[in-house]
């Protein structure tokens, strides 16, 4: 390959040592932590969401009884 500004070529850019593989592995485990803090946030405020309707639902009865 010709470098085109006088840099290595893409090709020579690769890391023989597999340097690449393992900053994937970590970026694909940073994106697992995220996610799992994501869903961990929606189920909390979902469970927030029904007690709060339950509550709302025992005390209409309560009160109109």
């Amino acid at each position: 390959m010709v470098p085109i500004s006088g840099g290595p070529a893409v090709s020579d850019q690769r890391d023989p040592q597999g340097h690449d593989k393992a900053r994937e592995r970590q970026i694909a485990q940073n994106e697992s932590a995220r996610q799992t803090t994501g869903a961990f946030r929606v189920s909390t405020f979902a469970i927030l969401i029904a007690v709060l309707i339950a509550l709302a639902l025992c005390g209409w009865l309560f009160f109109t009884r």
